[in-house]
């Protein structure tokens, strides 16, 4: 998933898959509902998918991802993404503390957003996440 665009329009990181909504907007849709990640424009499609892959490995509640997280090479990609060069000011005991910093700084200023998306009976009802929140709930 680091940066693997063969398709401009999804992401693949085998399971879960992250689908580009629009120019600026990733969404993983496992059911009848999705999380969304929408960037401002400014924000590369890159750091738009390390936030992503990093927010579903570390912080995503999905059932699904249970699996996802203990096969493959998914722990490799998180690592590598952690190591960036642009990410190095950023540190942490564990990786999750380092994910925490990394995400909070590309969200800053409301750059990135995350959306819950819940299709029921043909209504689209479209609620905000906070990432805060969601990052609290992770010791």
């Amino acid at each position: 998933m680091v940066a693997c665009f063969t398709n401009p329009n999804v992401v693949q990181a085998e399971e879960p898959t992250l689908v580009w909504a629009d120019r600026n907007a990733l969404e993983y849709c496992p059911d009848n509902t999705c999380e969304r990640f929408e960037s401002v424009i400014g924000v590369s499609k890159e750091e738009l998918v390390d936030f992503g892959f990093l927010y579903l490995f570390f912080f995503g509640d999905y059932i699904y991802l249970e699996q996802w997280r203990k096969f493959g090479d998914h722990r490799k990609t998180a690592t590598e993404i952690l190591n960036k060069v642009e990410y190095s000011r950023f540190s942490g005991a564990y990786e999750v503390n380092k994910a925490k910093q990394i995400l909070l700084h590309l969200s800053r200023g409301d750059r990135i957003r995350v959306i819950f998306i819940r299709y029921d009976e043909g209504e689209k009802a479209v609620s905000p996440i906070s990432l805060n929140e969601v990052l609290i709930r992770k010791p």
